[in-house]
């Protein structure tokens, strides 16, 4: 979460936007977006994904690579979608 204090009032967002989709052939993502200008460790527990989802970062070059575990770690200001193989 990324928390402020602006006009006497206290704010509160995610640090990562997220959102789960089925495509029309069955396989199942998680789309994420890291907004700061920090790294985000993201942990993502979704059976649907299988045991070795594929992650597809987007940054300044692209990057893919499969996924052990449930935890990944987002570049600042990036974007991935972390996709059943």
């Amino acid at each position: 979460m990324r928390e402020w204090e602006f006009a006497g009032k206290q704010h509160s967002v995610p640090a990562v936007a997220h959102c789960a989709w089925q495509a029309p052939d069955g396989r199942h993502a998680v789309t994420l977006a890291d907004w700061t200008p920090e790294p985000r460790e993201v942990t993502v527990r979704d059976a649907r994904l299988g045991s070795a989802p594929v992650l597809s970062v987007c940054i300044r070059t692209n990057e893919e690579r499969r996924v052990i575990g449930d935890s990944v770690t987002l570049p600042p200001l990036s974007c991935a979608v972390l996709c059943s193989a």
